[in-house]
C-alpha cells in the first residue's frame, strides 16, 4: 500500500485531482496487478474480478477421474449455450477466487490436418522442447563415492517468446520444415486442479457466467442438468448452486415450495374448521387459493415474465391474502343465520355479501396499491418485481372468484339448522299470515 500526503496549502486546489488522474493513468499503463486509487473524488479500480462467476454446478461422485469426465461434458454443453460466456467456464475440484487463481498455456493441435500432411506429433513436440532447452547432459563424475552429473549450460540463454514458438521453423525431416501456427497454437486457460471431498464424496465444480434473468438460467441450465442426469450412473449426482448469505448453497427443489403451499393450506383448513365448526365451509375458503393462482399464471404468461423465486413467494402470499375475503363473508353469513334462523339461504348470503363487499374490495385495493411501488424498479429488481406482479394479478382475479365462484360453493353447503327450527318456521309463517290479514282488513275499512 502506498500513501501520498499533500501540504495543507494545496488541499483546496486542483492539484490533488490532477495528481490522482496521473496516478490512474500510470497504473492503467503498468497493469500486472489489481490497483485501487482512492482519497480524492471517486475511487478507481482496474480489477477485472476474474475469480468471480455468477453461477455454479457441482457434481458429486466416488470416482475422481470419471467425475472429471462428466464435468468436462457439462462444460461442453454450456459452450453450446449463447447466454453462457465461453471464456468464463472453469472446471475445478472446488470453487476458487481471484486470490488463488492462475492461468496456464495449453497447446492445441489440429490432429486431422497433421495426419493429412504427414506431420508427426511426437516430432513437433521434440522440436518445441529443443527451443526451450537450457542445458545438455555431458557426463557423470564420481567424487567421494558419490555420483555427480555434469550439464553444459550456455552463458547467455533466454526462453523463446510466443512469436518465436509459433513462427520458428520446425524440422520434420531432412527435406521438410513447418511452423506451429500452421496447424496449432497456444491457448491460455484458468487452471487450479484441486482435489476436494465432502462427506466421503469427490466434488467437481463448474463455474460460469450466465447472461440473463434468474428464470432464464433456471430453465436453460435445468435442461443441461436433465441431459446429464440421464447419463450419470448410480453413485453420482449433480446440483445447481446459488449465492446466498455469503455462501454457495444447493438450489432448493421446486417441490419444496409446493409442499410449503400445501402446508399453509392445511393450516388454514384446520383453523377455519375450528372457527366455523364445520368441515365444508373451510373447503369453500380453500377454493379461493387455487382460483387466485390462475391470476398469477395469467399475469406471467400475458406479460412474458420469468417465473422465479418471486413468483413462488407471490403464491405463498396469496395463500394468506385471498382467504381473508371469503372469511369475512362466511363469518358474517354464519352470524346472520344465528340471528335470523328462518331466513332463506339466498337472502342470508346476499345480506352478508352486501355487508362485507365494501371492506373486502377496499382491502384488496389497498394491497394492490401498496405493491405498485415494487413495479417501478422494473425487471432489474427481479425478485420484488415478480413478487408484486404475481400478487397483484392474483388479487385482481380473486375479485372475480369472490363475485362469481364463491356463491356457487356456498350454495352447495346446507346450513346447520338449530333446535326447534320447524316450530320457529311455523311461528314465522303465522306471523306473516296475521300481518297479511291485518293489512287486508285495514284496507277494506
Amino acid at each position: 500500500m502506498i500513501h501520498i500526503s499533500q501540504v495543507r496549502s494545496s488541499e483546496f486546489s486542483g492539484f490533488p485531482y490532477t495528481w490522482k488522474s496521473e496516478v490512474e493513468s500510470k497504473v492503467s499503463e503498468m497493469g500486472s496487478a489489481d490497483w485501487t486509487v482512492a482519497g480524492v473524488g471517486r475511487a478507481f479500480n482496474n480489477s477485472l474480478n476474474e475469480g468471480y462467476r455468477n453461477s455454479r454446478i457441482q457434481l458429486y461422485g466416488y470416482n475422481l477421474e470419471a467425475l472429471k469426465g462428466y464435468a468436462k461434458k457439462i462444460k461442453g454443453y454450456l459452450e453450446e449455450i449463447p447466454r453462457v460466456e465461453a471464456n468464463s467456464i472453469f472446471v475445478n475440484g472446488r470453487s476458487t477466487t481471484g486470490g488463488n487463481v492462475h492461468r496456464e498455456y495449453h497447446l492445441d493441435m489440429d490432429l486431422d490436418k497433421m495426419s493429412r500432411t504427414g506431420i508427426s506429433q511426437g516430432r513437433v513436440l521434440y522440436d518445441l522442447s529443443n527451443l526451450s532447452k537450457k542445458e545438455d547432459w555431458v557426463m557423470p563424475i564420481y567424487e567421494n563415492g558419490e555420483s555427480q552429473y555434469v550439464y553444459l549450460v550456455p552463458g547467455q540463454t533466454s526462453v523463446p517468446g510466443f512469436w518465436e514458438i509459433n513462427n520458428l521453423p520446425l524440422n520434420l525431416d531432412d527435406d521438410r520444415a513447418t511452423r506451429l501456427n500452421g496447424f496449432g497454437g497456444f491457448r491460455k486457460e484458468r487452471e487450479q486442479d484441486l482435489i476436494n471431498k465432502e462427506n466421503m464424496e469427490y466434488t467437481m465444480v463448474v463455474e460460469y457466467n450466465f447472461i440473463g434473468s434468474y428464470g432464464q438460467k433456471e430453465y436453460i441450465i435445468g435442461q443441461v442438468e436433465k441431459r446429464l442426469v440421464q447419463e450419470l450412473p448410480i453413485g453420482y449426482r449433480i446440483k445447481q448452486q446459488y449465492y446466498q448469505g455469503g455462501n454457495w448453497v444447493d438450489q432448493k427443489d421446486d417441490q419444496t415450495q409446493v409442499w410449503l403451499i400445501l402446508l399453509v393450506s392445511v393450516i388454514i383448513f384446520f383453523v377455519c374448521a375450528i372457527v366455523f365448526e364445520s368441515l365444508l365451509q373451510p373447503l369453500a375458503v380453500l377454493m379461493m387459493i387455487p382460483l387466485s393462482f390462475i391470476g398469477v399464471f395469467l399475469t406471467f404468461y400475458l406479460f412474458d415474465l420469468g417465473f422465479d423465486q418471486g413468483g413462488y413467494a407471490s403464491l405463498l402470499l396469496l395463500s394468506g391474502l385471498t382467504v381473508n375475503s371469503a372469511l369475512y363473508i362466511l363469518n358474517d353469513l354464519n352470524n346472520i343465520r344465528k340471528r335470523y334462523p328462518v331466513l332463506s339461504p339466498l337472502r342470508a348470503y346476499l345480506k352478508a355479501y352486501n355487508n362485507k363487499l365494501a371492506p373486502v374490495l377496499l382491502t384488496l385495493l389497498s394491497t394492490v396499491l401498496g405493491l405498485i411501488p415494487f413495479l417501478s424498479g422494473g425487471k432489474k429488481e427481479a425478485f420484488w418485481f415478480s413478487l408484486a406482479a404475481g400478487t397483484i394479478g392474483g388479487l385482481i382475479f380473486s375479485i372475480i372468484a369472490i363475485v362469481v365462484i364463491l356463491p356457487l360453493f356456498v350454495r352447495g353447503i346446507r346450513p346447520k339448522r338449530p333446535r326447534g327450527f320447524k316450530r320457529l318456521q311455523q311461528k314465522a309463517v303465522l306471523k306473516q299470515q296475521k300481518r297479511k290479514i291485518y293489512i287486508t282488513v285495514k284496507s277494506n275499512s
